[in-house]
C-alpha cells in the first residue's frame, strides 16, 4: 500500500509516454502495451485523459481490489482521480515532477474480520495479468496552446527515474465516502460511514517512497446524516526516530448510540439517548501523550447500571459520577486529560 501511488504513477507515465512518442494521437496499442505489462491484477482503469496544456492527466473509473477472504470485491473506487504535473524538459521524456493530485468520488471500505484481519492492513500490490477490458483507453486532448516545460534535455534512464515526488505534495478529496464493518465485537456487526468528505491532504515521501509526513483537515457527516458532522485536523511526522502525531477531532451534534459497541463494557450507565459535540486532542510525541479534552452532552438519558469491569476505568468512584450526571441539567460537560 505504501508504494502504490509511485506504481500507479509510473504506469500512467509509461502510458502518457508512448503516447507523446506519436504526437498525441489517440493511442491504443502501444499505450495498451505499457499498460497490460505493468498495471497490477488487482488494480483496473477506465480511461486515461492527458491535457499536456494545463499540465494534467485524469484517471477515470480508477478501482482497487480487496484481499481474499473479505466481503466486497474492492477496497477502493475512486470516479476521477486527477494529477497535476510539471516537465522537466521540453518532452515529458526527459520526466515530470508531481506537483499536485485530486481524488474525486473517492469510496473506500475498511473491513475487520472476526480474526482481527483488516484489510487497509494486507493490501498489496498484485502482479500484472488478467482481465484486459482492465486496461484503459488512452486519450490526448490536443491544445493550440503552448505546454509549460522545463529546461533539461535529457532523456530518463529508467522509469524509476521518471516520476519526482520530492517535497510536501498537496492534494484534495471532494465528496469522498469511508464505509466501516467490524465483525470483531463481541454483539455482532457493527457498520458506521463516513461521507461527503472534503478534505486537503499534504504528504511526503523519503528516498525509499516511504511516507514520511502526512497532514489532512477536512471535514465529514456520520452515516449520511447530515446533522452530525465531525471536523478534523490531523498530522504524523514519521521520518524522526520518536514518531510525533497531532490530533484534533472536532465532532457536532454527533449521535452517543451510534457507536455503542465500543464503549459500552467501560460505562456504569446505559445510555438510550444523547448527542455529542466538543473537541478531541491527542498528541504524541515519542512516548509522551498530551490530550486536552471536552466533550458536551445533550438529550441525554440514561439508567444506571451495577458494573465492576467498568469501575476500573474511571478515576473516581462511580457513584460521584451518576449523581453528578443526574444532577446536570441541559448540557452535560466532560473536560478530561489523559
Amino acid at each position: 500500500m505504501k508504494k502504490f501511488f509511485l506504481c500507479l504513477l509510473v504506469l500512467i507515465f509509461a502510458a502518457v509516454a508512448a503516447g507523446w512518442f506519436f504526437r498525441y494521437d489517440i493511442i491504443s496499442f502501444s499505450a495498451g502495451i505499457a499498460m497490460r505489462k505493468g498495471l497490477p491484477g488487482n488494480i483496473a482503469m477506465k480511461k486515461i485523459v492527458v491535457y499536456p496544456s494545463a499540465n494534467k492527466i485524469e484517471v477515470h473509473g480508477l478501482s482497487i481490489g480487496n484481499p481474499s477472504g473479505f466481503s466486497d470485491p474492492l477496497f477502493a473506487d475512486i470516479e476521477t482521480f486527477t494529477v497535476e504535473y510539471r516537465m522537466r524538459g521540453r518532452t515529458i521524456l526527459s520526466g515530470i515532477d508531481i506537483t499536485g493530485f485530486e481524488c474525486l468520488d473517492p469510496v473506500i471500505s475498511i473491513e475487520r474480520l472476526s480474526n482481527g484481519r483488516i484489510n487497509s492492513d494486507e493490501f498489496d500490490l498484485a502482479l500484472p495479468g488478467g482481465d484486459p477490458a482492465r486496461v484503459p483507453k488512452v486519450e490526448f486532448k490536443k491544445s493550440i496552446k503552448n505546454i509549460n516545460s522545463g529546461t533539461e534535455t535529457g532523456v530518463i534512464k529508467s522509469m524509476s527515474d521518471a516520476v519526482n515526488l520530492s517535497g510536501r505534495i498537496p492534494g484534495k478529496v471532494i465528496n469522498g465516502k469511508v464505509f466501516f464493518t467490524d465483525r470483531m465485537i463481541s454483539s455482532g456487526i457493527f457498520s458506521a460511514s463516513l461521507e461527503d468528505i472534503i478534505s486537503d491532504v499534504y504528504f511526503s515521501l523519503d528516498d525509499e517512497y516511504e511516507v514520511s509526513y502526512i497532514e489532512t483537515v477536512g471535514r465529514g457527516i456520520i452515516n449520511g446524516d447530515r446533522s452530525q458532522v465531525v471536523k478534523w485536523n490531523v498530522s504524523a511526522d514519521l521520518a524522526s526516530e520518536e514518531v510525533s502525531v497531532s490530533t484534533r477531532i472536532e465532532p457536532e451534534n454527533v449521535d452517543i448510540l451510534s457507536f455503542k459497541p465500543y464503549y459500552d463494557q467501560f460505562s456504569p450507565i446505559d445510555i438510550k439517548k444523547g448527542r455529542m459535540s466538543g473537541t478531541v486532542i491527542f498528541d504524541l510525541h515519542g512516548e509522551r501523550i498530551g490530550s486536552d479534552n471536552i466533550l458536551r452532552f445533550k438529550d441525554f438519558e440514561f439508567t444506571e447500571r451495577d458494573t465492576e469491569y467498568s469501575s476500573q476505568f474511571w478515576d473516581t468512584s462511580i457513584t460521584d459520577v451518576v449523581k453528578y450526571l443526574e444532577l446536570s441539567s441541559g448540557e452535560t460537560v466532560f473536560d478530561f486529560k489523559i
